[in-house]
């Protein structure tokens, strides 16, 4: 079974993606910000990550640049309904640190769930 890490501090957001991974067979680990990456074993098994950009704590941007030096080898999903700038510009940083997709809220959860199923396919 697949197993997906959704980061975000938006609760709704969390259920929301939560039902649909759930509905797709995919077994999910919510986390509220990033600050979990300083316990690697909360990695464990993990096949994808998906994240916002803007949470309290450790955001987004520094989550993804972390796990590119501790654990490369999970794809990660960076997702953001913007902030004080566009949110375009965020995950065009994002992409340049070399996450796996974006994505802009609100966004089509069908979509989201296609892709981590596709990449958690690449990663086995």
């Amino acid at each position: 079974m697949t197993k997906v890490m959704l980061v975000d501090d938006d609760e709704m957001v969390r259920y929301a993606l939560r039902s649909a991974f759930e509905i797709a067979d995919i077994e999910v680990v919510e986390k509220s910000n990033g600050s979990f990456v300083r316990s690697l074993e909360s990695l464990t098994d993990i096949d994808v990550i998906v994240t916002d950009i803007f949470m309290p704590e450790v955001e987004g941007i520094e989550l993804i640049t972390t796990l590119n030096d501790v654990a490369p080898h999970i794809p990660v999903i960076a997702m953001s309904g913007g902030g004080r700038l566009n949110s375009h510009d965020y995950l065009e940083t994002a992409t340049d640190l070399g996450v796996a997709a974006v994505f802009s809220k609100p966004f089509n959860e069908v979509e989201l769930v296609d892709k981590v199923r596709e990449l958690a396919a690449l990663s086995d």
